[in-house]
């Protein structure tokens, strides 16, 4: 009986690990990098920035470097401050370099509009006063906006980079890495650089 209550801990204990471990895996570092997307023109997508103004992709971008993060529920957040945060940190790249947006594009299925006030004031108040006009809601159907990012489930969030013209020259999905970094700050100056 005492090997029988051992064996079963054991088996449980190594069920528990393997779980762990397939959860690590969703949630480490991107899980996969899809770039049907990359080389073509970012599709238009029609949003409200938390500061009232209509904005259009990517003419909103058109002659600038852009940088967005695109997400479909709040819990992707972290992979979104993944990417942000240490491009912030370091010397400030997204709010101090000439020539380059950021954006933030949290994409929203279609709400009747209590839950979209609900929705956009927890975001404002959340959110510095200062960047709420780069952070642009979405609100309606996001099946185009799944197939043209080749999402596969809610949980994934997008990081982009579109060069002076709207195409994309990066596009990521999940978690930051350093190499990840890296490349996109290599990339935002190569593309900086470019008339």
């Amino acid at each position: 009986m005492k090997y029988l209550a051992i064996s079963c801990l054991l088996a449980a204990g190594a069920l528990i690990i393997t779980g762990i471990g397939a959860v690590a895996k969703r949630s480490g570092p991107a899980a996969h990098t899809t770039q049907d997307l990359v080389g073509k023109k970012f599709p238009i997508l029609k949003g409200k920035a938390l500061n009232g103004d209509e904005v259009e992709f990517p003419k909103v971008t058109k002659g600038k470097v852009a940088l967005l993060s695109i997400a479909f529920i709040q819990s992707s957040q972290s992979k979104i401050d993944s990417w942000t945060t240490p491009l912030e940190g370091t010397g400030k790249l997204l709010s101090t370099t000439p020539g380059l947006e950021y954006y933030e594009i949290p994409l929203m299925p279609s709400h009747n509009s209590f839950v979209r006030f609900m929705a956009n004031n927890g975001m404002r108040s959340g959110i510095p006063k200062a960047k709420h006009s780069h952070v642009v809601c979405y609100y309606g159907d996001q099946k185009p906006y799944f197939k043209a990012l080749g999402s596969t489930q809610k949980t994934d969030a997008f990081f982009l980079v579109l060069d002076k013209e709207g195409i994309v020259r990066y596009k990521q999905e999940g978690f930051a890495t350093l190499q990840n970094l890296a490349a996109v700050k290599g990339l935002v100056v190569d593309l900086l650089k470019q008339e």
